[in-house]
């Protein structure tokens, strides 16, 4: 990797809402911001569930109103946005479990404002996870199942250049005697070489204790392990192949793929040490650093969040969007073997509280330069629905001088 030499900065803050749903801009395992052509289009929630798209045109600095998408049903429905290889935008949103995802794309491509919806896909679907290969084939990632109740699996589908949808694939699942609660914090990307990489864990029984990877070298038809082991669907705790696995809990928040095709993960450990981990597979190991140490002596201990969303940019520069000091701040680094520098992007709020920060990832036909940053400001809310509470919804410009 080449030196970096420049400077992060912000360049514009946009409020682009101040009727965000509660849960506005969460699930750090779906990409929500597509720059394409110098135009990047940015989805979120507003209150309680509609589904929103703006595009800002970075050559010309203007932004569009605001478009209603579609709805959902809570605040659970939030959007996954990609792009196909002519530029028609791609959203998929909706039911929390209820039904299956809508799904939308635009009329004409690199342009938000209008759109039509396609085929429905999903079954009881929650959580979508969605990238475009070369061959114009969509692969989603989402927590479903056969059954409108708990449990749920996460399961695997595609589509072909605007065919029929396959049919679902339980990718993997909680131990056949749990009939509780389950979720997967997955996260779908695609590498340059057209590979798919998911990053997941197994929650059940209050917590996940297992960090999962696996990857696809034939459009989903086979998966293995990051040393090219197989995999036997669907994934139990019980089958292995984890990289990482504690006592206490933790939760993968977001996959990359750097131009050489590894994945890198980010992962927050929950308990008596919670911390934020980048774990990176080399081709033959997997390895992880703790950002938090890297930016020694800037940061103490306690000071960062220990959640995070990491992108790489088409020349290997890493960012990780997280909390520092109470500050939404991003960290850059041109070597995860170097020193962070850490940017704070937006002041903390003595009232509430900054969450759901993300950056935008590359999905397939979108090659991330400088990221985007988005997150949204409010209080949590007491259920699903959070009616009568909204949170403001922020969207930086981040630029190197």
């Amino acid at each position: 990797m080449r030196e970096h030499k420049e400077k992060l900065r912000v360049n514009s803050t946009r409020l682009l809402s101040n009727r965000g749903s509660t849960r506005a801009t969460r699930y750090s395992g779906t990409n929500k911001i597509v720059t394409r052509d110098g135009k990047t289009h940015i989805a979120w929630l507003d209150s309680i569930s509609d589904t929103m798209i703006a595009t800002y045109d970075r050559i010309r600095g203007l932004w569009t109103h605001p478009v209603t998408v579609g709805s959902g049903y809570d605040n659970h429905g939030g959007p996954a946005l990609t792009c196909d290889s002519m530029g028609y935008l791609h959203l998929f949103f909706g039911p929390h479990g209820q039904a299956p995802f809508l799904h939308y794309q635009s009329t004409k491509p690199n342009d938000a404002t209008q759109w039509v919806q396609l085929s429905a896909v999903g079954t009881n679907a929650t959580y979508p996870s969605v990238v475009c290969d070369n061959q114009n084939t969509l692969h989603l990632i989402y927590r479903g199942g056969l059954n409108p109740r708990q449990p749920f699996s996460l399961l695997y589908q595609q589509r072909k250049n605007s065919s029929m949808w396959s049919a679902p694939i339980v990718l993997a699942k909680a131990p056949d005697d749990w009939n509780g609660y389950t979720h997967y914090h997955h996260a779908l990307t695609i590498a340059q070489d057209n590979t798919l990489h998911i990053g997941y864990n197994i929650y059940y029984d209050g917590r996940a204790q297992h960090a999962f990877h696996m990857m696809s070298c034939d459009q989903g038809q086979s998966w293995t392990l990051a040393d090219n082991s197989p995999v036997a669907l669907p994934v139990k705790v019980s089958s292995g192949g984890f990289f990482e696995s504690t006592d206490d809990a933790l939760k993968v928040n977001s996959i990359v793929c750097d131009s050489k095709g590894h994945p890198w993960l980010s992962l927050s450990l929950i308990g008596t040490e919670s911390k934020l981990r980048i774990y990176h597979h080399d081709g033959e190991r997997w390895h992880f650093l703790e950002p938090g140490r890297l930016t020694q002596p800037v940061l103490e201990e306690g000071e960062m969040d220990n959640s995070g969303v990491l992108t790489v940019s088409q020349d290997d520069h890493f960012y990780l969007i997280t909390c520092v000091k109470g500050h939404v701040a991003v960290l850059q680094s041109s070597s995860l073997n170097n020193d962070f520098r850490v940017v704070p992007i937006f002041p903390p709020s003595d009232a509430l509280s900054h969450v759901g920060m993300t950056l935008e990832r590359p999905t397939g036909h979108h090659a991330v330069d400088v990221p985007f940053g988005l997150f949204s400001t409010g209080s949590k809310g007491p259920d699903c629905f959070g009616v009568g509470i909204f949170h403001s919804v922020y969207a930086v410009e981040l630029n190197n001088w």
